[in-house]
């Protein structure tokens, strides 16, 4: 029988059922005390008489007890009553990550570095504490709103060394996660289970689908692949996964368990990522006061909460963007650069650079150019052209595209744009400038900034009077470069003099028409300029100082 909603138990009181299986019900509760939620997972009432039930339950307890991890959730409390067992839990908001597969299709490489590397973090440390999850799959790791990691579920861990719950021979875990080592029920299971398990779990994040088959109602069938068949390449599935963290999947899913990384610290040292090397409170979350001494390059960003550390890499294409707030625009610039005003925005991904010629090429088979140069930013394109890209990207990669076109009376060259799209678009000039300033990790404080474009890219950039290959300037706290040079940018918004007095607070996209469209950012034409200057060129023009960069909604 289930626990109704305002039944007191200990002293806290049950709000509603989370969820429930085979060993019981997890309840969202809340402390009378000390007034806050928990979870609480109560052993099913027909198992507490049977030992081994009641045995795995206690153990898992005080395995969890052990740990004390930002990453982990946290056992605030642990007792029985009337008979039967319970556990009192940090309450992790948000949702699964195995709903925020199911929700996404799939998860952008940097954003999903990020999310791995505090599962990194949490799984060193149990590790470091002796303690095997064994169960390491999407449905037990939550995901804050903020990116914020919390691995849950030590039902089936072990303490290394320790004998368990389980009868020797019995498989125990998730199939489709289980090592292969796990699957022929070994008896010296230890810490590289869970790095293969984790190893799954990622190529599951970057394509939106699990390595092996799972179309079948054979489970021997899975198994077996899992312990002979060599790992897909996940490229076949989303061909824009770095070199670097493919190696890092075959690594880590190494069938032979003395082939895959020694630790987990060792296989985020494969990605190339950072975070496992910060201590664990840093490897999750960067303080208010923290945010504030990351870098001098950019000002005025406000942090509005703590945000998870991304991880950067190269090849990753996009970075993901935490939503936040920031003072908008420059009150000693040029009149179009005021007022300075408060905007929040939501979340996004946004290209580390704007978009190459031998991108443009691969997409719309041609390279209108004048400064040629693979690496070379495309420029010469229209406001229009640029638009057209997004949609024949978006629509490449099995994303809905952005861009609406026909409705409400509108061309074809001037559509609607669906914001709730998962396709390619431009960014609003406010994700522009918040990106530029660093976004939430940027300084607070201090002269907006303003470099010139020699220093920047380290070359006499005037003296060429054309483009350079991208990447060479210095990335921002995000990772993102070439954002004061090289090219200017298109953004979406329709250019206004006097916008930024009547602008929205949240999420602005401009006026509702115009004349020109917004270009932002300096370029080789355009030197010292500051990440609040601001440009208007007509929307079916183009110019060899004028390229553009996509981004993503979040």
């Amino acid at each position: 029988m289930k626990l109704e909603p305002g039944t007191m138990v200990h002293g806290y009181k049950i709000v509603s059922l989370l969820g429930e299986g085979g060993m019981g019900e997890v309840y969202l509760g809340e402390d009378a005390m000390l007034e806050r939620k928990v979870a609480i997972k109560r052993l099913n009432p027909l198992l507490t008489t049977d030992a081994q039930f009641s045995a795995r339950f206690i153990t898992e307890a005080r395995i969890q007890a052990r740990l004390n991890h930002p990453n982990i959730v946290a056992l605030h409390s642990f007792f029985q009553e009337e008979g039967v067992y319970y556990m009192v839990m940090e309450h992790a908001a948000g949702c699964t990550l195995r709903d925020m597969i199911l929700s996404m299709g799939l998860i952008p490489e940097a954003r999903a570095l990020g999310l791995f590397s505090q599962i990194a973090a949490a799984l060193a440390y149990s590790h470091d504490m002796q303690i095997i999850h064994r169960d390491i799959k999407p449905s037990n790791i939550m995901v804050s709103d903020d990116d914020r990691i919390k691995i849950m579920d030590f039902g089936i861990a072990r303490i290394r060394g320790e004998i368990g719950n389980t009868m020797t021979g019995q498989v125990v875990g998730s199939i489709n996660y289980m090592s292969p080592e796990q699957i022929k029920a070994a008896k010296d299971i230890d810490h590289r289970t869970d790095i293969f398990s984790a190893g799954v779990l990622l190529y599951e994040m970057l394509t939106g689908k699990l390595p092996y088959n799972v179309d079948t109602g054979s489970d021997f069938l899975v198994m077996e692949q899992i312990v002979n068949a060599p790992l897909p390449d996940p490229r076949a599935l989303y061909a824009f996964i770095s070199d670097g963290t493919v190696n890092a999947l075959q690594a880590m899913t190494a069938k032979d368990r003395s082939q895959r990384p020694g630790n987990m610290q060792t296989a985020v040292e494969i990605l190339g990522g950072k975070a496992a090397h910060l201590p664990a409170t840093q490897a999750t979350r960067v303080s208010a006061n923290d945010a504030t001494r990351v870098s001098p390059a950019v000002s005025n960003a406000t942090v509005l909460s703590p945000q998870p550390v991304q991880v950067k890499r190269e090849a990753s294409g996009m970075v993901y963007v935490a939503g936040g707030s920031f003072e908008m625009g420059n009150n000693t610039g040029r009149q179009d650069e005021r007022p300075v005003h408060t905007v929040t925005l939501s979340a996004f991904y946004m290209a580390k650079f704007p978009v190459t010629q031998e991108q443009y090429q691969a997409v719309m088979k041609l390279n209108p150019s004048q400064f040629k140069g693979n690496k070379h930013p495309v420029e010469k394109i229209s406001w229009r052209e640029a638009i057209r890209y997004c949609n024949m990207l978006s629509k490449i990669e099995g994303l809905k595209p952005c861009y609406l076109t026909g409705s409400s009376g509108m061309s074809p060259d001037n559509p609607e744009c669906d914001w709730l799209a998962n396709g390619y678009r431009l960014p609003t000039e406010a994700e522009w400038e918040y990106a530029a300033r660093g976004g939430v990790y940027a300084q607070k404080g201090g002269p907006v900034a303003t470099l010139d474009l020699r220093q920047e890219g380290g070359k006499t950039n005037d003296a060429m009077h054309m483009t350079q290959a991208v990447g060479l300037a210095p990335a921002n706290e995000l990772g993102i470069t070439d954002m004061l040079g090289n090219v200017n940018e298109w953004c979406w918004d329709w250019y206004m003099v006097e916008y930024y007095a009547h602008s929205i607070a949240r999420n602005p996209i401009g006026p509702m028409q115009g004349m020109y469209k917004v270009c932002r950012g300096g370029s080789w034409k355009n030197l010292s300029m500051s990440v609040t200057t601001r440009f208007s060129f007509e929307l079916n023009q183009f110019y060899n100082n004028v390229g553009f960069r996509v981004v993503r909604s979040g």
